[in-house]
């Protein structure tokens, strides 16, 4: 009894693997694909780049009056900016169905704050929550007001 079924079960391992062979050849694995790494956006999506934009007031946290300023962003690069006329860098990327803006160096730190495509086109950001992303900063958000120039 145990031959016999020993014998059944390598059969079927058999017949198992014949059949695997066959889909194997009858249908080969698909060529790979390439990784696509680029990371310059597409020449349908909004830029920065070439712009200048003026921070008119903030806003610290959800319940404080706003502040007026007057600080001016001209975005020179796809990365670096002018910041008062300080060099900086900055990302900028498009993010499901709106852009990501991190300001790697400003007065409140490191912030970043997703914007949609008509704040981008019409060049008005009104009270706009940034999250502070500066390690072990207190400050939660920083609400923008910015028009473009």
């Amino acid at each position: 009894m145990k031959q016999q079924l020993s014998i059944a079960l390598l059969t079927v391992c058999i017949l198992m693997a014949c059949k695997r062979q066959d889909d194997f050849e009858m249908h080969p694995p698909l060529a790979p694909e390439p990784i696509v790494t680029d990371s310059i956006i597409g020449n349908n999506s909004i830029r920065l780049t070439g712009e200048k934009w003026i921070i008119e007031q903030y806003r610290i946290g959800e319940f404080t009056n706003p502040i007026a300023m007057s600080d001016t962003l001209e975005f020179i690069s796809h990365s670096e900016l002018l910041y008062q006329h300080f060099q900086t860098t900055y990302s900028f990327y498009p993010s499901a169905s709106i852009y990501v803006l991190t300001l790697n160096e400003s007065p409140w730190g490191m912030i970043s704050g997703a914007l949609n495509s008509y704040q981008l086109n019409s060049g008005e950001i009104l009270a706009t929550p940034f999250s502070v992303i500066t390690p072990g900063s207190a400050t939660p958000q920083v609400f923008l007001w910015m028009k473009r120039i």
